[in-house]
């Protein structure tokens, strides 16, 4: 018996899991021990590794941590140094996970690479893009985010945040950005991983977030269905495109795949619930607010 037809969002979360899967199933897929193999025959001495670490920005040590274990290459660095080396990666995708600094710095590496030909980001965020986030705001969540034991890289990655900051306000790339409501609610209203924020910072943040929407290169729109829900990814016009699914993120490299993906991030930018800049704005502030402005 045939089951109930699915609607156009229901169908365009469908093409967007199964290309997940595919993408999975590609990663899962790649030989390790041939990359492993490369490394070993291209960098057989001391001297070779070393001019390989010096080109791709990495100690010595971590080259033959590399060598030893290559799926601990951050896909950056694999790209950079496959194009040295002369083995292809393009069009190649990798699992990392989570390492707090390492993508932190990535992120900005991307935006940074999209900002050199002044293109487009394309973001779906889960409450609203860091990229207008204050330094305060980062620093009050990071215990939540990161834990105690992080501690030690958050000045380093606050660092970053400020130069992927500093991108993003003097407009050096396009940003084409879906918020998702619910999360953004929860910001709204200190909930979830917001609770511990004061009401004050909240405001404060809240102030950046509505001004940034006057930013001409700026272009938001809110999703605000619960079902399907949107998954969180983000495509660049340098032909690389990311996802994150749980604790891993998977970035993928080649103007096939990011081309797909980017079809599908504007079909849902232009299903989004609100589309209008004052639409975007009203939601920002609150379906209510009192007569001082203040979010009750």
């Amino acid at each position: 018996m045939a089951g109930k037809p699915l609607n156009s969002h229901e169908i365009l979360y469908a093409r967007l899991l199964t290309f997940i899967l595919i993408l999975e199933n590609m990663i899962i897929a790649m030989d390790v021990e041939i990359v492993k193999n490369l490394l070993k025959d291209r960098l057989p001495t001391a001297e070779l590794a070393n001019e390989a670490a010096e080109r791709i920005g990495v100690s010595v040590a971590t080259m033959y941590r590399y060598k030893k274990d290559p799926q601990s290459i951050p896909f950056g660095k694999l790209v950079t140094l496959g194009k040295y080396l002369g083995f292809p990666i393009g069009g190649s995708a990798a699992w990392s996970r989570s390492d707090v600094l390492a993508s932190e710095r990535r992120r900005y590496e991307l935006e940074a690479g999209v900002a050199a030909i002044h293109g487009t980001r394309y973001i779906v965020t889960p409450s609203f893009t860091v990229t207008c986030e204050l330094p305060e705001f980062t620093e009050q969540l990071w215990d939540f985010d990161y834990g105690t034991r992080q501690r030690d890289v958050m000045t380093k990655y606050m660092d970053l945040r400020k130069q992927r900051c500093e991108l993003y306000k003097r407009g050096a790339y396009e940003s084409v950005e879906i918020f998702i409501g619910a999360g953004y609610e929860d910001f709204l209203h200190r909930r979830g991983r917001f609770r511990g924020v004061s009401e004050e910072l909240r405001n404060k943040q809240l102030e950046q977030i509505t001004r940034s929407l006057e930013y001409p290169h700026v272009h938001r729109r809110v999703y605000l269905k619960n079902t399907p829900e949107l998954p969180i990814f983000s495509c660049y016009s340098t032909d690389i495109a990311v996802i994150r699914v749980d604790d891993f993120t998977v970035e993928f490299n080649g103007p096939d795949t990011a081309k797909e993906l980017i079809e599908i991030f504007n079909e849902y930018y232009d299903g989004a619930d609100l589309k209008t800049a004052e639409e975007v704005r009203e939601f920002l502030l609150g379906a209510t607010t009192s007569k001082s402005g203040a979010i009750k």
